[in-house]
């Protein structure tokens, strides 16, 4: 922060007045969610491999494209309301399950070899509206001019969970095989946590300028709904294949969910005499990570 305490000792009274800036960017989630990698492996009864790896990341990585409006009170102090959009990453864990064994064959016919194979993938991502006014300091400078924000971050938006399970069993002369595919939505609530950026503007002209920023932001956020979208298993066997949708006949309360803060006796769960089919059921709230650490660049335009 030096290099923005010498900058503030100067003045430059055409600092002051409204601005807007445009820009976009890219961030890398901040390690708030974690979860884990896990494969699993067996011959005939005996483990040959059992690993589990740690991931870690968050839904506030990927991209994002957005708008400042801000005024400077002063040659170095201003206010700023951001507003960019994300298109976030997916966060990725899998488990996968493999096993081989050798067994006696029918009719005294030898041995034969039966494989199987399970492998399931979670993918969760992000898609938010995020609103962030802060404080801007700014340093001075003839073309180079250091600034800092300080801030609190608002999200609104949607999460998305994609659930993918594949499986194969093979005794050697058949193979039969399966798909389960499934979608989730999360939304409502509001996410939330606070911000800051070091960047410099580079002046093409007294009232336009390039400008380069590293962010960060810890904002989490906990859901008030999410709803089953869509699931599905695809079979295939020596007779062919069949496709199941579950969402046929589902209730209310097998495919949507309300998020609240307390469950009580009268909440609408499965211990619960007089649960309702018709109605979501109730879970305890939990929060999702969203910060990211990434680097902005854009326009500035002055007037």
């Amino acid at each position: 922060m030096s290099f923005l305490a010498v900058g503030l000792m100067s003045s430059n009274a055409n600092a002051q007045g409204a601005y807007v800036n445009i820009g976009a960017g890219f961030g890398f989630g901040d390690g708030s969610m974690e979860g884990s990698n896990f494969v699993n492996a067996e011959a005939d009864g005996v483990t040959t491999q059992d690993t589990e790896t740690a991931v870690f990341g968050s839904l506030g990585s990927g991209i994002n494209f957005g708008a400042g409006f801000g005024y400077m009170f002063n040659e170095n102090f201003g206010a700023e309301l951001g507003v960019n959009y994300l298109i976030g990453r997916q966060f990725i864990t899998t488990s996968e399950y493999n096993e081989t064994a050798t067994v006696a064959g029918s009719g005294g016919g030898g041995s034969i070899t039966v494989t199987e194979n399970d492998k399931s993938t979670e993918a969760m991502s992000a898609n938010l509206l995020r609103i962030n006014p802060s404080f801007v300091l700014v340093g001075n400078g003839d073309k180079i001019k250091p600034y800092a924000k300080f801030g609190v971050m608002l999200g609104f938006g949607k999460a998305k969970l994609t659930g993918t399970e594949t499986g194969s069993y093979s005794n050697g002369t058949s193979t039969d095989t399966y798909e389960d595919v499934g979608t989730a939505e999360w939304s409502g609530g509001i996410g939330f946590g606070f911000s800051g950026a070091l960047g410099a503007a580079y002046g093409l002209s007294d009232k336009m300028s390039l400008f380069a920023e590293m962010n960060i932001n810890n904002m989490s956020w906990a859901a008030s709904t999410s709803v089953l979208t869509s699931y599905t298993e695809t079979e295939t066997d020596a007779s062919g294949t069949t496709t199941t949708d579950y969402l046929t006949g589902a209730t209310v309360y097998q495919l949507e969910t309300n998020y609240v803060d307390e469950i009580t006796p009268s909440s609408n769960t499965g211990s619960n005499p007089n649960q309702s089919d018709t109605s979501p059921r109730d879970e305890l709230k939990s929060k999702v990570g969203l910060g990211s650490v990434g680097i902005n660049i854009g326009l500035k335009i002055s007037f």
